[in-house]
């Protein structure tokens, strides 16, 4: 479900903005594909973009935030070295 931006054309984009900390900045724009509306969050620094459909959103929002410390755990130890 997860698509690359290269997969599909964004046929309408709202406003964006950034979030951003001494560790990762991330760019968040809600757009109208095709497919319906996704959450489109790009990070500039790793050359990264994915859009996000409702579904996959609510599935990461059922997480337990330590599923996130355990898969960003080792970037950070490197960051901050």
């Amino acid at each position: 479900m997860a698509e690359r931006a290269t997969a599909e054309q964004a046929l309408e984009r709202g406003e964006s903005f950034e979030l951003a900390n001494e560790f990762a900045a991330v760019t968040l724009t809600k757009v109208r594909t095709r497919n319906g509306v996704r959450l489109e969050i790009h990070s500039p620094r790793a050359g990264a973009l994915i859009r996000l459909d409702p579904l996959e959103l609510e599935a990461l929002a059922l997480q337990d935030p330590e599923l996130f410390t355990r898969l960003v755990g080792d970037r950070g130890d490197e960051v901050s070295a």
